[in-house]
């Protein structure tokens, strides 16, 4: 997997494509974001961050397959290719210290990781060609102070599910949904199956699971070895929605997690940082997904007596701002600034339905028709396309 350079007696020398993963041979989609990733990275432009992206995405979206499929495509534009999880400083300092390992970094033969890190960034600056790939970021504090100078031979690349890439700072592009089509072809490969007579059936799961990669790899896993069809997948989600949304498998799978349990625990961190957010993003679980007006939470909200205190503070729109910025940075929800729209992906509602205790659903539930009946006092006139 990682190419080495040799000499001419066949020792080696240092390896120059530190990659975690092998290449994904049945990677499908994402040309567009690919294309657009090479030359965001590729061009410079005045008042940019040049040559360094942040690619954003709900978990699950597959950024770091996509990213994985870009290092190996554009391997040969650089010198060198390097691949550094930092989900926690412990990952970020052990993938520092493989680097100084393999590519004999001087001044590295030292015990602590802080100044290894430092000695391998100042190294790697003196390179003449590189890309940097940081892996799932969760905290900008711990990448700001190890960014390097990138140029136009020099890109870094980064992961995350913040989309405020100006905290970073970074260039954002965000990682897209896949098309109906390319989803289709996943689930087919991924499955194994290929009978014309079972593409309507297929065709129904990808809708079902909203072209969610991380939800269409696990479903095809489950139909090959539970299942063994489409239809009877189909019938079994729809019996046993949540079972199958945490279901993981024995498969040895570089994302270990469900599509459950990768929600999961964003909503719980959203919620230690803003304690009113565990009662509206619940909320959110009933509202229409692609259309939440942030008028109609206001104006329902303002002087409601929730019970919970929850209402009582979101008398004004900005209150409701830390709230909703806690979910974005976890790209939980898409907030539309200009249009004052709130939407959030069909299988995180699920989810949040599925997670729910049954006290936090009834207060969820009795706050979600005080809602109605407060900004729509006609309940006749009530529907869920309204909301």
């Amino acid at each position: 997997m990682e190419s080495k350079a040799i000499d001419v007696e066949g020792a080696l020398l240092e390896q120059k494509f530190i990659v975690p993963y092998e290449r994904n041979h049945l990677f499908v989609g994402q040309e567009t974001f690919l294309k657009d990733l090479h030359v965001l990275l590729s061009t410079s432009t005045p008042h940019k961050y040049n040559h360094r992206v942040a690619v954003f995405g709900l978990g699950g979206i597959g950024k770091t397959q996509s990213v994985l499929e870009y290092a190996y495509r554009q391997r040969e534009d650089y010198e060198r290719v390097y691949w550094i999880p930092v989900e926690t400083q412990e990952s970020l300092f052990r993938g520092y210290a493989k680097v100084a390992k393999a590519a004999h970094v001087p001044g590295c033969q030292v015990d602590d990781p802080a100044e290894i890190a430092t000695q391998v960034l100042r190294w790697l600056q003196e390179q003449p060609s590189w890309l940097l790939i940081l892996d799932n970021l969760v905290d900008v504090n711990a990448v700001k102070d190890i960014l390097l100078q990138n140029t136009a031979r020099k890109h870094t690349i980064i992961t995350t599910r913040n989309p405020r890439a100006d905290d970073i700072p970074a260039e954002p592009l965000e990682l897209p949904l896949m098309n109906y089509e390319d989803s289709l072809e996943l689930l087919l490969l991924r499955s194994g199956i290929s009978s014309d007579t079972e593409k309507p059936a297929a065709q129904e799961i990808v809708k079902t699971l909203g072209y969610l990669p991380l939800a269409i790899e696990l479903a095809a896993a489950y139909i090959r070895h539970v299942t063994g069809n489409f239809a009877s997948y189909l019938d079994e989600y729809r019996r046993n929605e949540n079972e199958l949304l945490t279901w993981i498998g024995t498969a040895n799978r570089p994302y270990p997690d469900s599509v459950a349990t990768t929600w999961i625990m964003a909503f719980r961190q959203v919620e230690m940082n803003q304690p009113f957010a565990k009662l509206l993003l619940h909320l959110f679980a009933y509202l229409n997904p692609d259309n939440i007006l942030l008028e109609f939470l206001i104006f329902g909200l303002k002087d409601l007596n929730d019970g919970e205190g929850f209402a009582a503070t979101m008398t004004e729109p900005s209150q409701l701002d830390p709230i909703l910025l806690e979910m974005e940075r976890f790209s939980l929800i898409k907030w539309n600034r200009q249009a004052q729209i709130i939407s959030i992906h069909r299988l995180v509602q699920s989810v949040l339905r599925h997670e729910m205790s049954k006290e936090l659903r009834d207060v969820v539930t009795t706050v979600f028709f005080l809602l109605c009946e407060k900004a729509f006092p006609n309940p006749d006139r009530v529907s869920a396309e309204d909301i």
